[in-house]
């Protein structure tokens, strides 16, 4: 009886490490030990904003682990669905904690290197070759991207299903077992899921079909008809979800693309043996006149020789145009001959599978030379052990140090400057790096450079112009939205940004305006509906607010700051325990949020829970020290609670930090007042007065005041004034001022 096809394949793979292959478990075990320590810093990697946030933190289809969570990441994604898949499960065991991740990452670069050296001992049936091939393969720099960087798991899991069908595809082909066959299918199908450049592992197949001299009749071409038929629908796929496709390729026209695709297809051929000036990003030339430097149209004569000399090479063996053919196939969907992907030219995990041939021929080039029979053989030997000890040494410092690259978004972006002084995305990317950690002059100095490199970047304003609005520079924040508006009408971002200045300096309409507009643009824009909800909270439309912050919430089901505001809302309309539920949702998502904590203090203080109250106002003041309102809010439960001296304490750092503030004046006056300290609370109330001469509770509570301490000339002055803004006091006393 046969064995099974899993069965057979796991013994397959066990049968390379056998007693026959003398020494090669302990090769490769170290070869993989190796690996582990060169990708060792990459575990201490966090998340970059080039598309990790976006994919992962702050993405709720990856969220929401549950199996509608999981059902539409298959639809939204489709054809790169596996690695979001996979986030999911990583997120909901740690969360955003990157360590998980670059782990996984990590392990799967082991089990590729493992596949990758079952393949080559197929290959090869030499276990010197294979070993030599998977340590290039295994710290080669070029894969350092796809490892060291979190969202490069879609290259993984595409390379780990690529040699999975490839060697289940070479062992239906030697045992002709259609359960091997079967397994080739499904393997291509998830590598398809991963990535939909494995569109080209189904003409690669022929290639296979070339290198092991197989004849290729009518069942050879029967049998590869459900791998171009997936692979189709893969690519029809790709072309019609791909929603990036305002890239700078598309400013080039079909020549100028055939010379930076092959620049390409020559630069990673180059990288392969020199390594150096590696970059996570690589930005599109810069033209001249409005034209591709004319250098560029060399690499597509380089091409085109390498691709003639390949196919003579056929008279001499198999090999060359085996592994040549491979990396041209592979690499082909990645090249920028259409302009489906991103604002990079091309990218160093391109290589990761489409190299596989070259870097097994340069194994078996290595092993030629090193038995190659000549008088000066001895000599020749040493020479090649020695260049290829430096080479492969120099590939694991330069890995390790690149491990490092993917550190922070800032740590990243600062690589590619270095290499790319030129690469615009860079500084705005890093310039809101910095934004985001609170370093606004670096963050100023990146949009100044950018702005001044390409002054008809849309966004590049609008960032800029959310950092002045940040710092309260309302004026040039809106300049900048305008600059930006001026640049791109259709800005969704940039009129939900300035929609939301508008309301702060109390131009409600023109807000209503540009947050209509911006949902009329992008009516998926989670941010804008939040705001609208603010901004009809403030116009006390407690309805319209609700619903937009339901469908801020419906868009993004883990979006904490919908949660707050619309808990905040619930709070100021009595609804406690409304609030408090979306208080504490909120509070789940985002535990460093202070606002949260504080407002859910309030709600406590309402309810007479003076403990939990105090806990929410300290833990507000612990994440943001100079939260002034919690303070005042603290200083009310304290002083409530009997602790005087604790409450003036609070209040006193409250004002030092907004001396101006007329809510903690006010409420420290008052406690003053109630303890009898009458000069205290008079020098407080005179002092709120001076910074806020309309306050009307201000005249009215210094009024009682005088009059407890028997200067009714002066309780009368200002029980005048009171009265004329709306407080009056008591009538009683009003009368005892010689009020007619």
């Amino acid at each position: 009886m046969q064995a099974s096809a899993p069965k057979c394949f796991r013994d397959k793979l066990l049968s390379l490490l056998s007693a026959k292959h003398n020494g090669s478990k302990l090769a490769l075990a170290g070869i993989l030990l190796l690996t582990v320590v060169v990708f060792y810093p990459s575990l201490d990697n966090g998340f970059t904003n080039w598309d990790d946030t976006d994919f992962i933190v702050d993405n709720p289809l990856v969220h929401d682990a549950g199996m509608s969570g999981l059902y539409r990441i298959l639809v939204t994604y489709k054809v790169e669905s596996f690695a979001f898949l996979h986030w999911a499960i990583d997120y909901h065991l740690v969360g955003a904690k990157p360590f998980l991740y670059h782990f996984t990452n990590l392990v799967l670069h082991l089990v590729i290197t493992f596949l990758f050296y079952a393949l080559v001992m197929q290959w090869s049936k030499n276990n010197w070759i294979a070993l030599t091939a998977t340590l290039i393969y295994a710290i080669h720099p070029l894969h350092v991207e796809p490892v060291a960087w979190i969202t490069g798991r879609t290259y993984l899991w595409y390379a780990c299903f690529f040699w999975l069908t490839v060697l289940s595809y070479l062992r239906y082909y030697h045992t002709q077992q259609w359960s091997w066959y079967g397994l080739a299918i499904a393997g291509y199908v998830f590598a398809l899921l991963s990535f939909p450049t494995a569109m080209a592992l189904a003409p690669s197949l022929f290639l296979l079909d070339y290198l092991y001299k197989r004849k290729i009749d009518k069942k050879a071409l029967l049998e590869k008809i459900p791998f171009f038929a997936f692979a189709v629908i893969s690519g029809l796929l790709t072309l019609t979800i791909r929603e990036d496709k305002t890239v700078d390729i598309e400013d080039y026209g079909i020549f100028e693309r055939i010379a930076i695709s092959a620049y390409s297809y020559i630069y990673f051929l180059v990288k392969l043996i020199l390594p150096y000036g590696l970059s996570g990003f690589y930005p599109y030339p810069d033209q001249i006149n409005g034209n591709l430097p004319s250098t560029y149209f060399i690499y597509p004569i380089m091409a085109l020789i390498i691709l003639i000399a390949t196919v003579f090479s056929m008279r001499y063996g198999r090999a060359i145009f085996f592994a040549v053919m491979f990396y041209t196939l592979n690499i082909l969907p990645s090249l920028r001959l259409i302009p489906v992907m991103g604002e990079y030219m091309t990218a160093d995990r391109y290589t990761y599978v489409s190299q596989a041939g070259l870097i097994w021929l340069i194994a078996v080039g290595l092993h030629y030379c090193f038995h190659f029979q000549h008088r000066f053989a001895p000599v020749f030997r040493i020479l090649i052990i020695g260049i290829t000890g430096i080479g492969i040494l120099a590939s694991g410092i330069i890995s390790f140090n690149r491990s490092n690259v993917w550190q922070d978004s800032i740590s990243f972006w600062s690589d590619v400057i270095r290499k790319y002084p030129q690469a615009t995305v860079a500084y705005l990317n890093r310039g809101n790096a910095y934004q985001d950690q609170g370093r606004s002059d670096l963050a100023f100095e990146d949009y100044n450079r950018l702005i001044g490199m390409k002054p008809g970047v849309s966004k590049s304003y609008n960032d800029r112009g959310f950092l002045h609005y940040s710092q309260g520079n309302y004026e040039m924040a809106l300049s900048d939205y305008n600059h930006a508006l001026s640049q791109d009408p259709q800005n969704a971002e940039a009129l939900n940004n300035r929609g939301v200045l508008y309301q702060q300096i109390g131009n409600f309409e023109q807000a209503m305006k540009d947050l209509n507009l911006a949902l009329q643009i992008d009516p998926a824009l989670t941010n804008a509906y939040n705001n609208r909800g603010n901004l009809f909270r403030a116009l006390q439309n407690p309805e319209n607010a609700l619903a937009d912050y339901g469908k801020a919430l419906e868009l993004n089901p883990e979006y904490h700051m919908a949660y707050l505001n619309r808990g905040i809302l619930y709070y100021r309309n009595n609804a406690f325990e409304l609030a408090l539920k979306d208080l504490n949702q909120s509070i789940q998502l985002a535990p460093g949020q202070p606002q949260a904590y504080r407002n859910r203090g309030n709600i406590y203080r309402k309810q007479g829970n003076m403990d939990a109250a105090e806990s929410d106002y300290r833990k507000a003041i612990s994440l943001k020290p100079d939260y002034w309102e919690a303070y005042d809010n603290l200083a009310m439960v304290l002083s409530s609670t009997g602790r005087s001296a604790a409450a003036m304490a609070a209040w006193s750092t409250c004002l030092k930090i907004k001396p101006d503030a007329a809510g903690p004046l006010f409420n420290r006056a008052f406690a003053r007042f109630n303890q009898g300290d009458l000069p205290l609370a008079i020098e407080d109330l005179s002092l709120l007065i001076d910074y806020h001469p309309d306050f009307g509770r201000a005249y009215q509570q210094r009024a009682l005041a005088y009059y407890h301490l028997k200067d009714l000339a002066a309780a009368k002055s200002d029980a005048d004034k009171a009265a004329a803004l709306g407080f009056p006091i008591s009538p009683a006393i009003y009368q005892t001022l010689g009020q007619p």
